[in-house]
C-alpha cells in the first residue's frame, strides 16, 4: 500500500513538472502568436492601402490569416490552461476546457465557411502545403473554391477531443463525489 501511494505521489510530481514546462512553452507560443498577429495586421493594412490584395473577393486574404492567428492564440491559451491545471496538481479534465476545445472547432468551421463563401469558383482541395488540384485555373479558367481539409480535420479533431474531455470531466466529478 505504501509503495502504491509513493508511485501515485511520484506520478503526480512528474505531471506537475510537465505541466509547469508546458505552461511556459504555451505562454511563449502565445506571445509569439501575438507578435505574428501584429505583423500580419500591419501587412494586411499595408496591402489594403496599396491596393495589392491578390484575391478577387478581397476577403479571403484579409480575413483568413488573422482568423487563423486568433485560432492559434486561443489554442495556445487553451493548452496553457490545461497545463496550468496539471502544474497545480489538479485534473485538466474540466467542462471549461471542453468548451474551449469545442470553441476551437467552431472557429475552424467558421474559417472554412468564410473561405468557401468568399472565394470564387471551383473546388481546390488543400491539405496543408499540398494541393490536390494544383492548377484549377488551367482547367476551369481560374474558378476556385478552396476546401481547407486541414481546418475541416482540425474541427473534427477538436469536436472529438471536446467530447472526450467532457467524458473525462464527468468521470473526474464522479470520482471526487465517491471520495
Amino acid at each position: 500500500m505504501a509503495r502504491s501511494a509513493r508511485q501515485i505521489e511520484e506520478s503526480l510530481n512528474r505531471m506537475q513538472r510537465l505541466g509547469k514546462r508546458l505552461r511556459l512553452l504555451f505562454t511563449i507560443l502565445f506571445i509569439l502568436i501575438c507578435i505574428c498577429a501584429a505583423v500580419v495586421t500591419v501587412m494586411v493594412f499595408a496591402m489594403i492601402s496599396d491596393g495589392s490584395v491578390n484575391d478577387p473577393s478581397h476577403t479571403v486574404s484579409v480575413v483568413v490569416p488573422p482568423a487563423y492567428l486568433i485560432i492559434c492564440g486561443v489554442g495556445a491559451m487553451t493548452l496553457r490552461g490545461v497545463s496550468s491545471d496539471m502544474a497545480k496538481g489538479e485534473s485538466p479534465f474540466t467542462l471549461a476546457h471542453a468548451r474551449r476545445i469545442s470553441a476551437l472547432g467552431w472557429m475552424l468551421v467558421a474559417v472554412t465557411v468564410i473561405e468557401l463563401v468568399a472565394s470564387p469558383g471551383f473546388v481546390s482541395i488543400a491539405i496543408g502545403p499540398f494541393s490536390l488540384i494544383n492548377s484549377p485555373h488551367v482547367m476551369f479558367e481560374e474558378l476556385t473554391i478552396p476546401l481547407d481539409m486541414g481546418a475541416i480535420l482540425g474541427a473534427i479533431t477538436c469536436f472529438s477531443l471536446s467530447a472526450i474531455w467532457r467524458y473525462g470531466a464527468l468521470l473526474q466529478a464522479q470520482t471526487e463525489d465517491l471520495v
